[in-house]
């Protein structure tokens, strides 16, 4: 049977099956096999005899994984709570971090995918981009400031 899960705000239909220590992942029409380990307090993916070690930390209303310089935000969510939050035009942080560099000005106009924020967390940077093309209206963060998850950190207004 079908589930729907949201990764980084897309919503994705998956199916998942076990067997013994190898989970079989059905998604966008691939399988993917993986075997998943806890070696004291670390996650280890095994996936084609590659291990990658997983980062994680469970919130509220979802969990944050990091594996191999890239962030998940992984969460059940309908398509009604999905739709709602793409309307949202604010770049919030996804995780408690510092913020390394503020790309852009009030006034600049961007362009959707553009990098308008780096936040260091765990000692690894994350680009957080615009998710449309607009202007930058407000900015809420210098370079050097801590800031707790879902902090917002730069507002756009769409064109």
């Amino acid at each position: 049977m079908s589930e729907t899960v949201k990764i980084n705000n897309k919503l994705w239909e998956y199916e998942l099956d076990k067997e013994d220590n190898c989970f079989i992942v059905k998604i966008d029409g691939k399988v993917y096999r993986y075997e998943i380990y806890m070696i004291g307090d670390e996650l280890f993916v095994k996936e084609n005899n590659k291990y990658i070690k997983i980062s994680y930390f469970q919130e509220k209303d979802g969990l944050n994984l990091w594996a191999e310089d890239a962030f998940y935000k992984i969460s059940e969510e309908s398509e009604e709570e999905l739709i709602e939050e793409e309307s949202e035009k604010d770049i919030k942080a996804p995780m408690p971090g510092i913020i390394k560099e503020v790309l852009v000005e009030v006034g600049q106009h961007i362009s959707k995918g553009q990098t308008v924020v780096v936040l260091e967390s765990m000692k690894m940077s994350n680009e957080l981009k615009a998710s449309v093309d607009g202007e930058i209206k407000e900015i809420f963060v210098a370079v050097g400031d801590q800031v707790d998850a879902f902090a917002t950190l730069v507002r756009i207004e769409s064109e």
